[in-house]
C-alpha cells in the first residue's frame, strides 16, 4: 500500500478531533487504525477524499464517545482491582502461578484463521502516522468479516478472556512456560479462564472492538515475555 502524505494524514487527524475525544493513546491508535484503512480504500481505487469518507463511515453517530468511554471503565475497574487487592493475596496468586506444573505443548504453528485471510498490518517497527515516532506493532492484523471462527495457534490454558480498553474483547493462551499468543478485538469469546483448550479449538470470533475502525483479529506472540514476529509461526 501506498503510505498517506503528512498533509493527508492531518486531513484524518482533524477529521478525528472533530469527535473531541479526551484519552490520548486512544486517539493515537484510532488515528493510525484510520490512515490504514484510507490507504487500504486507496489502494481499491478511491480518491483520497472518497477514502476517508469510507474510513469514518465504518462509525456510526457518537461511535468514537462509546470506545472511549468502554475503554476508560476498563482501566478504572483494572486499577480499582489492583487497589483493593491484598498485597498477601497477589504473593499468594504469584507464588502458585511459578510453582504450577508447567503443560508442555508445542509453539503457536498454525493460522489463527481459517482461509485466505489479508494480513493488513505486518509485525514490527512501524512510525505513527503524524507523529514520526517509531512503535513496536506487537503482532499482525489480519482482515476478516465480523463472526469468523479464531482458532487457538497450539493447546494450552486459557489465562484472559474479557474486555480489554483498547485491545477490545482479547484472549490470551499460555501454551507451556516459554510461550503464549493474544488475541484481540473478538466480537464474542467462546472459552473462560482456567479452561484447556487444543490446536485448532474455536475461542472466539473476529470483531471490531475496542480501538478499531473495522472487524480484524489482531494475533500476538509472546516468547520469553518479549513480542516476537507471528508470521513466522504460522505455517501455510
Amino acid at each position: 500500500m501506498i503510505p498517506l502524505s503528512d498533509n493527508q494524514t492531518i486531513l484524518v487527524q482533524l477529521r478525528l478531533e472533530e469527535s473531541q475525544l479526551k484519552y490520548e493513546p486512544l486517539q493515537e491508535e484510532l488515528l493510525d487504525h484510520l490512515c490504514t484503512a484510507v490507504e487500504e480504500f486507496m489502494e481499491e481505487g478511491f480518491v483520497f477524499q472518497e477514502a476517508m469518507e469510507n474510513a469514518f463511515n465504518r462509525f456510526g453517530a457518537g461511535e468514537f464517545e462509546v470506545i472511549e468511554q468502554q475503554t476508560l471503565l476498563s482501566i478504572k475497574n483494572k486499577y480499582f482491582i489492583m487497589k483493593k487487592l491484598p498485597v498477601l493475596t497477589l504473593l499468594v496468586l504469584i507464588f502458585s502461578i511459578s510453582v504450577s506444573q508447567a503443560v508442555q505443548n508445542d509453539p503457536p504453528s498454525i493460522a489463527p484463521l481459517r482461509g485466505d485471510f489479508k494480513v493488513t498490518s505486518d509485525y514490527g517497527i512501524r512510525m505513527h502516522p503524524l507523529t514520526k515516532e517509531k512503535k513496536l506493532h506487537r503482532g499482525i492484523d489480519i482482515k476478516a468479516p465480523t463472526g469468523t471462527a479464531i482458532l487457538a495457534t497450539s493447546g494450552g490454558e486459557i489465562v484472559f478472556a474479557k474486555e480489554d480498553g483498547l485491545n477490545g474483547l482479547k484472549v490470551v493462551i499460555k501454551h507451556d512456560e516459554e510461550y503464549e499468543s493474544a488475541y484481540c478485538h473478538m466480537s464474542k469469546i467462546d472459552v473462560k479462564v482456567g479452561q484447556q483448550v487444543e490446536k485448532g479449538d474455536v475461542i472466539g470470533a473476529v470483531g471490531n472492538t475496542g480501538a478499531s475502525t473495522a472487524p480484524h483479529l489482531h494475533y500476538e506472540v509472546i516468547k520469553n515475555g518479549e513480542y516476537v514476529d507471528p508470521a513466522s509461526f504460522m505455517q501455510p
